[in-house]
C-alpha cells in the first residue's frame, strides 16, 4: 500500500498563547476525516539518549508501541503534526503506518473540529514534559 504525503489545505501553523505555537483549522472537519499524512524520520536507537539534550525533544514522537516491529522507538514527523500541542481531551490523533517507502504518520480528527480551533492530540510521554516543567500538572491530567 503506497500512501504518500498529504497536507488538508485548511490547516496553518499559528501563536498560541499558552504553548507558543500549534495547529489551527482554517475550515470545519469531519470526525474521521485524514487532516494530514507526513513521512517519519527516524531517530537510531543509538542518537534516543541524546534527543532530551536537543531541540528535537520538543517535535519527536516515541513510537515503540505503535510500532513494536521497528528498529527505532522513536521518530520525527515532516509536517505539520509534529507542532500540534497536547490536551486531555484531544481532537485528533496521530496513526502509524508503513509501506515501502518507510513509515507515515496520519493526522486524523477524532471528533468535529471547528474553524479555527487548535488541532491537538495526546502526547505519550506526558510525564516528561511536566517533570520539566513545561506544562502544569493540571494541563497534563486534568486534576
Amino acid at each position: 500500500m503506497k500512501i504518500g504525503i498529504q497536507r488538508e489545505e485548511s490547516i496553518f501553523l499559528a501563536k498560541d498563547v499558552s504553548s507558543g505555537r500549534g495547529v489551527f483549522s482554517k475550515i470545519n472537519i469531519k470526525s474521521g476525516s485524514v487532516i494530514e499524512v507526513s513521512l517519519a524520520v527516524p531517530i537510531r536507537p543509538e542518537e534516543e539518549g541524546y534527543i532530551d539534550k536537543t531541540i528535537i525533544w520538543d517535535y519527536y514522537f516515541w513510537t515503540k508501541s505503535h510500532l513494536p516491529n521497528e528498529v527505532s522507538n522513536a521518530h520525527v514527523l515532516l509536517g505539520f503534526a509534529s507542532f500540534c500541542n497536547h490536551s486531555i481531551s484531544p481532537n485528533a490523533t496521530i496513526i502509524w503506518k508503513k509501506d515501502g517507502l518507510g513509515i507515515w504518520g496520519i493526522l486524523k480528527a477524532i471528533s468535529d473540529i471547528y474553524i479555527n480551533e487548535e488541532i491537538t492530540i495526546h502526547y505519550a510521554n506526558i510525564d516528561d514534559y511536566v517533570m520539566r516543567g513545561l506544562i502544569s500538572h493540571k494541563q497534563a491530567y486534568g486534576y
